[in-house]
């Protein structure tokens, strides 16, 4: 999140549901220019055009976090830091990227400053090795598993103990009578790669071998969570996480540098 990357006291404000959010801010984390985040949001119907100049909060955005305010006669909106992992206002803002990509691939102008390079050196990101996509993948994991520790959780670190025989949990955190089956993806919101509804049912199978495999955890409160450093988040994930919202979960957690 490049808002939260300045400072280290930012890891702070993210976890406090009360901080609100500027426009500034959702625009720099969800990387969408300000009219691009304004036309999602009215689309929403979260924000309507306030009576002279600026957006004002509708009932339905209220409900959402937003909060009003007015400067210099402009008015504006904030936002509770937990809007960003709002699933419709993510699902919204990837279809609108998606159809950006579809306008930009069909220009026969991709920039005026790149007009003499080949687009697929423009458009073709560079490979990375199998070690470097695991060395990115390792440091989240053990960036959110210190994340959860630092909550009061008791963790395990599933992916780094049994490697490509995790099935799909690279994180086990308990506290009190509760444990999390989390799975952590430090893909790049740009890249092909994608997480879908099939991933999250291979996740939630694999919980359910764990507490097979482990009598004692019958008793404790389960929950799946797929959290991302960036939205990578497919349209069946969206809609089966909407469904099974009590039993899955998504978020979205920037790494600190």
């Amino acid at each position: 999140m490049a808002f939260l990357k300045k400072k280290k006291k930012e890891e702070i404000k993210i976890n406090n549901p009360t901080t609100y959010l500027k426009a500034k801010d959702l625009r720099e984390h969800f990387k969408v220019t300000s009219k691009q985040l304004h036309e999602i949001l009215n689309l929403l119907k979260w924000i309507t055009k306030a009576d002279k100049k600026g957006w004002n909060s509708t009932s339905l955005g209220i409900k959402k976090g937003a909060k009003d305010g007015i400067y210099m006669g402009i008015s504006y909106v904030h936002w509770k830091v937990d809007v960003i992992n709002n699933l419709d206002l993510i699902y919204a803002i990837n279809q609108s990227k998606n159809n950006q990509i579809v306008t930009n691939k069909n220009s026969n102008n991709i920039h005026p400053k790149i007009n003499n390079q080949k687009k697929e050196e423009v458009l073709k990101p560079k490979r990375m090795s199998y070690k470097e996509k695991k060395e990115k993948g390792d440091k989240y994991e053990k960036f959110i598993a210190i994340h959860y520790k630092t909550q009061g959780y008791t963790i395990a670190e599933h992916g780094k103990d049994n490697g490509v025989k995790d099935g799909g949990i690279d994180i086990i955190a308990k506290k009190g009578k509760e444990i999390l089956f989390i799975q952590c993806k430090n893909w790049d919101a740009n890249g092909s790669k994608k997480v879908e509804a099939k991933d999250i049912k291979y996740t939630r199978q694999d919980a359910t071998d764990y507490v097979e495999a482990n009598p004692v955890y019958k008793m404790y409160k389960h929950k799946i969570i797929y959290i991302m450093a960036e939205n990578v988040l497919h349209g069946s994930a969206y809609h089966y996480i909407q469904k099974y919202h009590e039993k899955v979960e998504f978020k979205i957690i920037p790494i600190m540098e």
